[in-house]
């Protein structure tokens, strides 16, 4: 879709990044795309995880159909009501129209993508919405503009109360935990993703921002400054870090019986941490909203016993809120153990 004619722009009032007409919504998107929606978006697709676990915490019945089916383990954290219906086996790709057809037939109004937002995902929303004639916004999903994104799609999908109540919460949640542990005697942590951990997540990678957002010092440092990939396990043992986050828990079931692996202070000392992973990765998998879990999750397996009460509060909160899902007797407990 193209741009609005300048004589059209004249009679718009301006809301936040959501231009009200007297018979539509005129949005702009972090590509800097101005698009226009006859009337709040009622069938949303989302263009991938981050954009779909963003949508189910703020328009899960406007969802036209889940990219990914939920495992009998994360169902059990899902409302019935909110259970998906459809499952979106294949999503269209920007230069191959056979996919189309099936799309279309689930009747979106509206294609919403959340995450990086570079020339190629760009190229893809341009070429999707141009063969569907289907508005199609990408936003930023930086873990610091969490609330910003809630405060500008809420409007776009008829969620403007529910977005104020969650861009409200993401905004404590950030700021309560914003370097909150800069002077942690545990903050050089090395963060993998692999079941071997030789595949570092590096600073600029979305998977270490909560990481970087907590005050941690990464040790892997940049992509660009690596020397070889995979990494060797002399690389590992050369960082001596203080804490290992492994978001494979392949690896941390492994470490511990493993002589190379024992070699490390941080796993002598039993500091190999896994998330939760229900009913999303609270880390990265998607790198989503889901992260203000992981963030304040980071907070509490690194702090002292005493404090933890109040990050299980805010763990339920964001859990009950977020997620639509107050958890019961034990079932915080159970998660955080990993059952």
């Amino acid at each position: 879709m193209a741009g609005l004619p300048v004589w059209s722009l004249l009679c718009l009032c301006l809301i936040g990044n959501i231009a009200v007409a007297a018979d539509a919504l005129i949005a702009r998107d972090d590509a800097g795309r101005t698009r226009e929606l006859s009337a709040p978006a009622r069938r949303i697709a989302a263009a991938g995880g981050p954009a779909e676990v963003l949508l189910y915490t703020l328009a899960p019945t406007r969802l036209v159909g889940w990219n990914r089916e939920p495992s009998p383990a994360a169902r059990r954290f899902i409302p019935e009501a909110l259970q998906p219906r459809v499952i979106i086996r294949k999503l269209p790709e920007g230069r191959d129209p056979s996919r189309d057809a099936e799309f279309l037939a689930l009747a979106p109004d509206l294609i919403l993508d959340y995450g990086t937002v570079d020339p190629d995902y760009i190229e893809r929303a341009d070429a999707i919405e141009a063969r569907l004639h289907v508005p199609y916004l990408l936003f930023d999903g930086a873990l610091g503009r969490i609330p910003d994104a809630y405060r500008r799609i809420g409007p776009l999908v008829g969620e403007e109360a529910r977005s104020t109540q969650l861009a409200a919460l993401a905004q404590r949640i950030l700021e309560k935990y914003r370097n909150l542990l800069a002077r942690s005697p545990s903050r050089r942590a090395y963060v993998t993703d692999s079941a071997d951990g030789l595949s570092p997540i590096f600073t600029d990678m979305p998977a270490a921002e909560i990481f970087a957002w907590l005050g941690l010092e990464n040790v892997a440092g940049r992509l660009d400054n690596a020397k070889t990939l995979p990494i060797t396990f002399a690389q590992v043992r050369q960082w001596q870090p203080d804490v290992i986050f492994a978001l494979n828990p392949v690896l941390r079931a492994q470490a511990g019986s493993d002589t190379s692996w024992q070699g490390l202070k941080a796993v002598r000392d039993g500091k190999v941490f896994s998330a939760p992973g229900l009913p999303h990765d609270w880390i990265a998998r998607p790198p989503s909203v889901n992260r203000l879990l992981g963030l304040v999750w980071v907070a509490m397996v690194l702090s002292p016993a005493d404090q933890r009460p109040g990050f299980e509060q805010d763990l339920r909160e964001l859990f009950g809120t977020l997620l639509h899902r107050e958890l019961g007797s034990g079932e915080l407990e159970a998660l955080l153990a990993g059952r």
